[in-house]
């Protein structure tokens, strides 16, 4: 519950529920409670792979590539522990797909000169 409040209230993607959504996932597979706990830990994994998809898009914009392409493959593996959990998640390649968008415009051609 804190940690969805602390979500709501991150509107600047600063992490503040990284930590309780962090507890939240060790506690579970501590108690060793994943498939009671199903709905929980998949909630917990879709904010890490959204936190890391929306600060890879920062980095791209700030044109911070290899910062960017780190972050892709944090939520990347945020969205591969849903689909060990859930495999016929459609959510799962909604957002792999997403991921795939998030990289730099190619470079423009330059038009020949007559």
């Amino acid at each position: 519950m804190m940690a969805s409040c602390e979500y709501a209230l991150d509107v600047k993607l600063e992490g503040l529920a990284n930590a309780n959504y962090e507890k939240v996932i060790q506690m579970i597979i501590a108690n060793n409670d994943q498939t009671k706990k199903k709905n929980e830990l998949m909630g917990a994994y879709r904010y890490f792979a959204a936190f890391y998809y929306f600060k890879a898009y920062d980095a791209l914009v700030a044109k911070k590539y290899k910062e960017m392409e780190e972050l892709k493959a944090k939520s990347k593996e945020y969205w591969l522990k849903i689909k060990e959990i859930a495999p016929d998640n459609p959510k799962v390649e909604e957002g792999l797909k997403a991921l795939e968008e998030v990289k730099p415009a190619p470079p423009k051609k330059q038009q020949a000169t007559e």
